[in-house]
Formats: structure tokens, sequence, C-alpha cells
């Protein structure tokens, strides 16, 4: 049966009957939400598992659990979560008052951007520069890489990461591609496109 699937900054997914006039079939909370939290820009699907990511930033009074979630496709049960934590100490203040651009701690640090999903990989970019991959089946973390750091880039400029936000990540045979740097409500700013390449196995 055809699903329409949706996600919402309240921190709803839904599934949704495109030819029942949008019949809802299940509806998933995963998320606290507000109007920068819930899931923001886009989810992923593999199989009978739709992959989506609650933001919920780190203001008080918000009911939050920021992280990565994989539900099942026709109950919308939750089959497994990651949930992420900042992993280093600041404040509002501090961040927002702070002198250098990139702080060693960021405050925001869930995850907005839209997840992808390709050979049973999950990639999560997160506000805080760092992205992970995870297996599709039982959200084992594989990778993790913090891209908020100083590039020397192919045109022989110098380049900085920071959050990532909007855009998935894109493949293309054996290369990953993704952005860092999103400086909108105070993130970290950025400019670089990064190409990662698969590592060969010998074995």
């Amino acid at each position: 049966k055809d699903l329409l699937l949706a996600g919402q900054k309240s921190g709803d997914i839904y599934a949704l009957d495109p030819d029942d006039d949008g019949e809802v079939i299940w509806r998933s909370r995963i998320g606290g939400g507000s109007l920068l939290g819930g899931v923001h820009w886009g989810m992923a699907v593999k199989g009978n598992l739709v992959f989506a990511a609650a933001n919920d930033p780190p203001f008080p009074g918000l009911g939050r659990q920021p992280g990565v979630f994989a539900l099942d496709k026709d109950s919308g049960d939750i089959i497994w979560q990651y949930l992420v934590e900042r992993g280093c100490e600041t404040s509002f203040e501090d961040y927002f008052q702070r002198q250098e651009m990139y702080p060693d701690c960021s405050f925001y640090y869930a995850f907005s951007a839209a997840l992808t999903v390709a050979n049973d990989v999950v990639f999560a970019p997160a506000l805080d520069g760092r992205i992970r991959a995870f297996r599709a089946d039982d959200g084992e973390l594989l990778w993790l890489y913090d891209t908020a750091i100083s590039y020397k880039t192919v045109t022989g400029s110098s380049a900085h990461g920071g959050a990532m936000d909007s855009g998935a990540v894109v493949f293309a045979e054996e290369h990953v591609y993704m952005q860092s740097g999103y400086s909108l409500f105070g993130q970290l700013p950025g400019n670089v496109l990064l190409a990662f390449k698969l590592a060969v196995d010998d074995t």
C-alpha cells in the first residue's frame, strides 16, 4: 500500500493514505517540538524503516530528546533511536557573547539537516559540524567525523567548516559529498564543500 510520510516541527511523524484523502494511518512523536525543534529538512526510507531526526534545540523550558530515530513504516513504532548529547559545557550567554568565531563547544549540536540512506547506512549531519553514519537495521554508530575545522581547498584558499544544516549528503559512485557551514540563528558559519572517498577493502 502506498504511504505518504511527513515530518513536522512539533516532533510528530505521520503516515497518510494518499488514496483516501490523506487519512492518517499512524502518527508517532519523536521530539519535544518547537519553532526550531522537531523534524526539519527531510527524512529517509529504506525497506520497512523510516529514518527521521529530531532537532530540539537546548532552550530552557522545552521538552527535548534530540536524536536520530528509525520507525517501522507500517506501524510507526520506534525500532531504534540514537539520542545525542552536546558532550561539552557551554551556555546561551557564553556562546552568543563569545569573541572567537569557532568556540571549542557549540551551543547547537542536534540534527536539523535532511537524513540520507545508502547501502544500509544512514548519514546524519549535525549542527555542531559532526556527521555520523549509522547501520540502518540496528542504529550502530559506524563513523563520526568533525567537519568544523580549517581546510586548505582545491582553489588554494583557506576555508572552515561549521554547522551542517539544510541539505543532505549526496552520493556519486565511490564518493560522498557534503556541505559544512550554516550561520543562520547563530549557528557555526562555514564555507566548504567536502568530498570523501570510500575506502577500498583489500582483504
